[in-house]
């Protein structure tokens, strides 16, 4: 993943309970580190469809998953 990829939670993270409400979410990476990915996500439930703002996902919350949250649908963009 790099900067400008557009991304979204993967199967794995979305089938979690609770978790359903985010399968659709699109979003780009704005920023991202070894220790950090910044994604802006779309909202596409809305009319006109809206950019939700940024969301961080730091290394100590994906450092406890047994899978990778986030796959890459488009490359830049």
């Amino acid at each position: 993943m790099k900067i400008g990829d557009l991304v979204r939670f993967a199967k794995e993270h979305s089938i979690q309970a609770g978790l359903d409400y985010c399968a659709d979410w699109l979003g780009v990476i704005v920023a991202l580190s070894d220790n950090s990915i910044d994604i802006q996500w779309l909202d596409t439930a809305n009319i006109g469809e809206t950019w939700r703002g940024n969301s961080q996902y730091n290394e100590h919350w994906w450092s406890t998953l047994d899978y990778e949250p986030f796959e890459v649908v488009n490359e830049n963009w």
